[in-house]
């Protein structure tokens, strides 16, 4: 995920913010956890979701979804024009 897209599903503001805040350390199992999220959650699910996290909890999903490729795009291939339910929203 973009920073953009990051700053159009949560706000610039928060994104600024969540990057600068202290992230909860993750374990192997919850990014993985968190990872199963942005891959099978729409948009406004895995908005919902994280936003009931904890605040250090939501901080570290900011930075894992943001070194995260978008659900449909493998690192390095070129963007896929497919689009599922809203994930990009």
């Amino acid at each position: 995920m973009s920073r953009a897209d990051a700053d159009l599903l949560w706000g610039a503001e928060v994104v600024r913010l969540a990057l600068e805040a202290q992230p909860e350390t993750l374990s192997a199992s919850s990014a993985r956890g968190i990872a199963r999220r942005v891959r099978e959650l729409d948009g406004r699910a895995f908005v919902r979701w994280s936003l009931a996290q904890p605040w250090p909890r939501f901080c570290a999903v900011i930075r894992l979804a943001l070194r995260m490729p978008l659900p449909d795009e493998e690192p390095g291939a070129a963007p896929s024009r497919r689009r599922r339910g809203g994930r990009h929203a």
